[in-house]
């Protein structure tokens, strides 16, 4: 009852004519279904007794009482449709915010996602066979078929009380064996979701350009055509599973209703012969027992239906508490801002919640506002973690990071991002026009947009654009679209960063599709327009180093080196090593 209750409360909140088109559905849908039921056998006896009058009267009631019932149920099935779809429109909004306040180190977590596939997927079906809404508007489809089976019951024990008792027995064999039945599919459901989310994955594989190329140019077509087989075959074999589960069930089912009609025919043919009943009660109570039967099936299965529900809904709840327990909507009130001054780590350890080893150890470090610090490092050495940690994209396990002397994680999460600007190797465009792209709503004239892509070197780039700054920059959307390079893409994340307005900018690997040459003459463009900010810079190339104000050197997650590049160079020791080898490349 928990989740019927949870998402009552938000139906209720998002849209309050879903509740009463949904009830008002289910009351007239009880009368109509009885009027429909009882309203027949006049007809019936009065063509027996050829009463021309009454035939006609009966008819005439029959087929618009029919009629009516159809448009009225038209109207009302469509009505529920269009307002459950406002209410699930408003249920996407907000649950896509609270997974957007999550700590991003819980939405990499496998558990989590486990979770999503296991409950979310379900609860999202809206529209279909499975979510909220359809469990929703059961739990009160349920009182409408109890209304009628209850009604019904009582005009079949008018003539054969053990007619209804054989039905109700038969219908409660048959909701135990499906209960039964029902939990075992779950459980295997369960143990399908690895493999579900594996097929999904290979369904994008084979469709995705971005992994086209590399399957056709490496002949990987087979061997992953081998991959997605054996993960069928284990898909299949829980699906199989299931449907032999559903196949005892129904030949069970079949033999029970086979016993049920044999009873039924017996008891109405002697009610007739004996002049007990005539030929239209003879229909109508064929027809309400065939009524009776369904309605105890519904209601068993809307039961049934609300538990599968409820099952699903405990994986949703634990994702929500997770999601919600660790929001960074709940960080501390604002703080005002003042000029930075310092950031410094304390003492930083730093592991990932599924692993014993520690990626960062006994982090201490200053980043002196206004001066370029690059962080240099073999791969794995943790430069990108330590970069997560002070974008609180990460907690630290254990010491502080800080910010003028505050802790980082008790200023609003809002307020101290928009101090800083980020360029990862791993940037993302998306399929919007490309002054969306850079500014994002906030409001810029285009002739300092215009300047701001020239000193990046776009402007050669600006001028393949057909709409300029409104042209979008894929053609997922749009075919008039553009595909920017890898070295374009870069720059133009270089430039939102530098439209953000921050006063802290870091760039790891910001400039890794760029030639040397290209690199040097952006990170000069870069440097010119940051003399008075700080730039954090993570950098492969070593030449990049040399520019900087400091560089730390990390090595196996600790803090082995600090110093200018003449002062590591004359150390002769990691990061003279790393740079004599790499220089070795340009000789």
């Amino acid at each position: 009852m928990r989740g019927f209750i949870y998402f009552f409360k938000f139906s209720w909140s998002a849209n309050k004519k879903y509740i009463f088109s949904v009830v008002l559905k289910t009351i007239l849908n009880s009368l109509i279904g009885l009027s429909i039921l009882i309203l027949p056998q006049y007809l019936i006896d009065s063509i027996i007794t050829r009463e021309l009058r009454n035939i006609i009267f009966w008819t005439i009631l029959v087929v618009l009482t029919n009629f009516l019932g159809n448009i009225i149920m038209e109207y009302f099935n469509a009505e529920v449709y269009i307002q459950k779809n406002i209410v699930y429109n408003k249920f996407q909004l907000w649950f896509a915010g609270k997974q957007a306040d999550a700590r991003y180190e819980y939405i990499e977590r496998d558990e989590v996602k486990t979770l999503y596939e296991q409950g979310c997927k379900y609860i999202y079906g809206f529209q279909g066979s499975q979510g909220f809404g359809v469990a929703f508007e059961t739990f009160f489809e349920l009182w409408g078929y109890i209304f009628i089976a209850v009604s019904v019951a009582i005009m079949i024990a008018y003539i054969n009380i053990f007619l209804v008792m054989l039905i109700v027995v038969i219908v409660l064999i048959v909701s135990c064996i499906r209960n039964k039945v029902n939990k075992l599919v779950y459980q295997t459901n369960m143990e399908k979701v690895p493999f579900e989310r594996k097929e999904n994955y290979f369904k994008l594989l084979f469709s995705d350009y971005r992994y086209g190329k590399e399957i056709r140019l490496n002949n990987l077509k087979d061997f992953f055509l081998r991959k997605y087989d054996e993960n069928l075959a284990q898909t299949n074999y829980y699906y199989a599973k299931n449907i032999r589960r559903y196949k005892g069930m129904t030949f069970i089912n079949l033999l029970l209703n086979c016993i049920q009609d044999i009873a039924v025919y017996a008891v109405l043919i002697y009610r007739v012969l004996t002049a007990a009943i005539t030929i239209g009660n003879f229909t109508m109570y064929l027809n309400a027992i065939n009524k009776l039967s369904s309605n105890l099936v519904l209601i068993t299965r809307s039961i049934l239906k609300i538990k599968e529900f409820s099952l699903y809904y405990d994986s949703f709840e634990k994702y929500l508490n997770i999601i919600e327990e660790n929001s960074e909507s709940i960080t501390l009130t604002k703080s005002e801002k003042k000029d930075e001054k310092c950031i410094e780590f304390q003492n930083v350890y730093f592991k990932y919640a599924d692993n014993q080893e520690y990626v960062l150890k006994n982090i201490n470090l200053k980043f002196e506002i206004g001066k370029h610090i690059a962080i240099v490092g073999n791969n794995g050495s943790g430069k990108s973690t330590l970069i997560k940690l002070l974008l609180r994209l990460y907690k630290p396990t254990s010491g502080r990071i800080l910010l003028n002397g505050e802790d980082i994680q008790n200023i609003n999460k809002e307020e101290y991002l928009k101090r800083l600007a980020v360029v990862f190797q791993d940037y993302k465009l998306f399929p919007l026009s490309l002054k969306e792209n850079i500014v994002f709503g906030e409001k810029w004239e285009k002739e300092d947009l215009d300047e701001m892509l020239k000193n990046c070197e776009l402007d050669e780039f600006l001028g393949k654009c057909e709409q300029g700054l409104e042209t979008p920059l894929s053609r997922e959307f749009d075919e008039k679209g553009i595909e920017p390079s890898g070295g374009e893409g870069q720059k133009i994340c270089l430039v939102r960063a530098l439209c953000k307005g921050a006063d802290i900018l870091i760039l790891d690997e910001p400039t890794a599709a760029l030639d040397p040459r290209a690199e040097f003459e952006i990170f000069k463009l870069f440097k010119e327009a940051i003399k008075n900010k700080t730039a954090i810079l993570i950098s492969h190339r070593l030449g990049m180093a040399k520019l900087c104000d400091k560089i730390i050197v990390l090595w196996k997650g600790e803090i082995v080196e600090e110093g200018t590049h003449e002062t590591l160079m004359d150390q002769k020791n990691i990061y003279y090593e790393l740079y004599i080898k790499q220089a070795l490349w340009y000789k």
